[in-house]
């Protein structure tokens, strides 16, 4: 009996300290099963790809940015904050312009990592993309 609540507090706790979408990590093991880590964002960002086809969790918001390449960023607003080296970024547009996104984190642009490429295939935002090349493959696959 003790050794069946040992564990079951065991997998709780694993379970409630998941890493959540814009959580720090630097491998894709850091952040669950079923999501990744671009470590090409300061501290490593936990993302999850291609939610145009996987709707992101309720704290996130799925951002395409081009050619329906979409990823799942941390929501943020009035009462929800950012982790340092990131900003919220709000009232930004879809690529094709047809809807307009909720705020999200995305590395600030006074970091001295960010970088804002002349064609960033984001439809006009003035945000640094996700530099998916440098990211490891997602765990499992």
């Amino acid at each position: 009996m003790i050794v069946r609540l040992v564990i079951l507090a065991a997998v709780l706790l694993a379970t409630a300290c998941s890493a959540g979408i814009g959580d720090s990590c630097s491998v894709n093991s850091d952040c669950g099963t079923d999501r990744i880590c671009d470590t090409s964002q300061p501290n490593g960002y936990c993302t999850s790809a291609d939610c145009l086809r996987v709707p992101c969790p309720s704290d996130a918001e799925c951002i395409e940015y081009a050619d329906q390449v979409s990823y799942c960023m941390q929501r943020c607003g009035p009462f929800s904050f950012c982790r340092d080296g990131f900003t919220c970024v709000e009232g930004v547009k879809s690529p094709d312009g047809t809807k307009t996104y909720a705020g999200f984190c995305n590395q600030a642009a006074s970091s001295p990592d960010a970088v804002f490429p002349p064609d960033d295939g984001l439809g006009g935002m003035d945000i640094p993309a996700i530099d998916t090349s440098v990211a490891d493959a997602p765990a499992g696959g």
